[in-house]
């Protein structure tokens, strides 16, 4: 069985935005609803962890031109 392709951030977002649009539009019906439903929150949970691994690779430069690992900060902020 081929492995299914995992797809970019942007590509999911795009889906999410289109589930988002046929949801709104009222025009699905109550099964079809549910399933798109699902599915947007599947894909938001991964979005949602796509960004968080992308947030742990920042990197800032400080002061010498030197590259300085930020995550701790990142997930200090987070955390309030």
């Amino acid at each position: 069985m081929a492995k299914k392709k995992e797809q970019t951030f942007e590509e999911g977002l795009k889906r999410l935005r289109e589930l988002v649009e046929l949801l709104e539009s009222g025009n699905l019906p109550l099964k079809e609803t549910f399933a798109a439903y699902e599915e947007g929150r599947t894909l938001t949970k991964e979005l949602e962890k796509m960004l968080l691994e992308g947030e742990k690779r920042i990197e800032q430069m400080d002061a010498d031109g030197n590259l300085q690992d930020i995550t701790n900060d990142v997930d200090e902020a987070k955390r309030g």
